[in-house]
């Protein structure tokens, strides 16, 4: 069953509406799998997983549909990022994608060291290596470790100062005064 309050937006709730199965069952599915996707949530069993993976057994093991593309909902998705989740939160997300992207990006890059080249003139000109480069890499990844987790930190804080529906509680409430 989709959650009613997400049809609160109307990109959801055209969604649903055009859905044609039994119990529109199709959208609640897509939604789930979309907030499977991209909500960090503590209950979220999908969350520790790295968002590539996340995309591929989400739609493997809870859509299951052989025919399934992720790009068929990006507007969905992009909405959901937008409208249903913290700044923090996207912050998250982005900067594990880029980690990704640069995890790749180091594995793909074969190590090298500076060499000198002979051009079509005989002159020698020399040829910067990726060793220093790549090292540097690797030692700055505990730097963005250290800041993805001072963001889940700002996501549970935030997490913690709100009520059910997203409402923020009073001082009073959190028992500060």
């Amino acid at each position: 069953m989709l959650n009613p309050m997400i049809k609160s937006i109307k990109v959801f709730r055209d969604f649903h509406d055009n859905d044609k199965s039994k119990s529109k069952e199709n959208s609640s599915k897509i939604m789930w799998a979309i907030a499977m996707l991209i909500d960090p949530n503590d209950q979220n069993p999908w969350r520790n997983l790295l968002y590539s993976d996340k995309e591929k057994f989400i739609a493997s093991d809870f859509v299951q549909d052989k025919k399934f593309k992720w790009e068929d909902y990006r507007h969905l998705i992009d909405e959901y990022e937008m409208r249903c989740i913290t700044i923090a939160e996207r912050e998250l997300i982005e900067l594990e994608k880029k980690l990704i992207e640069r995890a790749r990006f180091i594995r793909d890059t074969p190590y090298s060291v500076d060499y000198m080249e002979e051009d079509e003139n005989g002159r020698f000109k020399l040829v910067k290596g990726t060793a220093k480069q790549l090292d540097d890499l690797l030692l700055n990844t505990e730097k963005i470790y250290k800041n993805i987790e001072n963001i889940k930190e700002r996501i549970t804080k935030e997490t913690v100062a709100s009520d059910f529906g997203g409402m923020t509680l009073s001082a009073s409430d959190k028992g500060d005064i």
